[in-house]
């Protein structure tokens, strides 16, 4: 298989195929947990126990690999002054290009709040995941001659690795330990991303099982097009027939997907400008209501279940802090209501 690769900033914070969900982790993996609602006390995480109330930072080792944390568990107040951990669900939040994951748990903290929610946000820094491995989930590996990549023309040669070698391992197994932790090895968890995050759980959860509530795709880059017209990693183009075939198109238009775009964010500046992303539009913006309108037809036109809501943030640009404290930021995560109007985009 041959794909167009061209290196693209996403912005920063101004800014059934049945796979086997037990992947193993990579050992070029490093994360950093944070979890929130505002609390002034930073304490030491408990390994043996579950996360601590409030802030928090420590380390966990899954699968051989050591990873450091910083953590965040609202106190529900109970009788005089008794503060019992969080019992609402997690959300495992995912920054964009500039890996500022404090600032993801700083701006998640008022829907915590409301919601007695754990936040998780993880960082894959940029050495250890590049964009081949972050944005793209680590399904394409691109092929390298004497520490070069190999490439026609313009294109770079990528191989498909392993489904044991893609990043939604890492995912997997950082919500097993989290619920292990806590003692609710059910605890319902939700998958948030901003911009390259966003495109990272767009195109996880395309190919991996899991069983997350809702995922919420935030002002992303570009998106996994519900098509085999277009190539990997802007649609199911060029992938094997067990990654492309009517079933995983299927599966993903049924996934709990919000698509959660700023009506502002439509600069260009550090845009993804490729051909496969300029076919989806001119902006965020443009894109995110593009993708929507092509999943929900293709959707109607195969009498698939749909899964998909599309919910804007009037005024806000490519900002997470304006996105996550928008008005529709808590529709966007937990709303199950049907928009109004239009019947198609709730605002």
């Amino acid at each position: 298989m041959w794909f167009h690769c061209r290196r693209a900033r996403s912005g920063g914070m101004r800014s059934g195929h049945p796979l086997r969900r037990g992947a193993r982790l990579g050992c070029s993996a490093l994360l950093v947990i944070l979890l929130g609602i505002a609390w002034p006390s930073v304490g030491q995480a408990d390994p043996a126990t579950g996360l601590p109330v409030g802030k928090a930072r420590g380390e966990v080792v899954l699968d051989g690999v050591r990873l450091a944390f910083h953590s965040y568990k609202p106190a529900i107040r109970a009788g005089a002054g008794v503060q019992s951990g969080a019992a609402g669900p997690l959300i495992v939040a995912f920054h964009g290009s500039d890996r500022q994951t404090e600032l993801v748990r700083d701006f998640l903290i008022p829907l915590a709040d409301r919601e007695h929610a754990i936040i998780v946000a993880p960082l894959l820094d940029e050495e250890r995941f590049p964009r081949w491995r972050y944005q793209w989930a680590g399904l394409l590996e691109p092929l390298l001659k004497d520490g070069k990549t190999i490439k026609v023309g313009r294109k770079t040669r990528h191989r498909l690795r392993d489904a044991q070698e893609w990043t939604a391992g890492i995912v997997l197994a950082l919500v097993d330990h989290l619920r292990k932790r806590e003692g609710r090895p059910d605890m319902p968890y939700y998958l948030v991303g901003h911009s390259a995050g966003a495109q990272f759980i767009g195109r996880l959860s395309a190919f991996t099982a899991h069983d997350a509530r809702r995922i919420v795709l935030a002002n992303p880059g570009s998106y996994l097009a519900p098509t085999r017209r277009r190539t990997f990693p802007y649609g199911f183009g060029g992938l094997p027939d067990d990654l492309n075939k009517d079933d995983a198109l299927r599966r993903y238009l049924a996934l709990p997907i919000t698509i959660y775009v700023g009506t502002e964010d439509r600069r260009r500046k550090g845009l993804d400008k490729s051909p496969g992303a300029e076919r989806q539009g001119k902006s965020r913006y443009e894109r995110g209501r593009e993708i929507f309108r092509l999943a929900r037809e293709t959707a109607a036109s195969k009498g698939w279940p749909f899964g998909w809501r599309l919910v804007e943030a009037p005024g806000v640009g490519h900002n997470s802090q304006d996105m996550y404290g928008a008005p529709t930021a808590l529709e966007a995560l937990f709303g199950e209501a049907a928009p109004s109007g239009d019947q198609e985009v709730f605002r």
